[in-house]
Parts: C-alpha cells; sequence; structure tokens
C-alpha cells in the first residue's frame, strides 16, 4: 500500500492528504481517460474562493493502481 501511495503522488503529483481522500465516488472515465475529480472541500484550497475541483488525469501506473483499488473494492 505504500507502495501505491508513493506511486499515485509521482504520477499524479497530487498532494498525500488528497490522495488519502481518493474514494471510488470521485473517479469517471471520460472519453477513455480516467479521471479522478477531487471536490474542492476536500482540497487545501477550499476557503479560496477562486478555488475549484481538483480534475487528475490518470495514465500509466496512477490508472492500474486505481483500477485495480476500485475493482477490489478498495
Amino acid at each position: 500500500q505504500v507502495q501505491d501511495f508513493l506511486t499515485l503522488q509521482l504520477w499524479t503529483c497530487t498532494r498525500g492528504a488528497e490522495i488519502v481522500q481518493l474514494r471510488r465516488e470521485f473517479v469517471r472515465e471520460e472519453g477513455g481517460v480516467l479521471w479522478w475529480t477531487m471536490p474542492k472541500a476536500l482540497t487545501k484550497n477550499r476557503h479560496s474562493d477562486a478555488a475549484v475541483d481538483l480534475r487528475v488525469p490518470l495514465f500509466g501506473r496512477a490508472a492500474a493502481i486505481v483500477r485495480r483499488l476500485m475493482a477490489g473494492g478498495g
């Protein structure tokens, strides 16, 4: 699990606090691309009026990890 966490950090350039909040309902496939959309309320910028939801495309090893975790109920 630590390896998955570190791989997601490297492949997505997201903060650890955001990765640990990753939920199945935040992940959708659109146009053949897996997208992780983190609601603004769960990001470090939640208090900024100019902030928006964090949208991260998942490719390569990051997509493989997320697909595996979602298939296993994680």
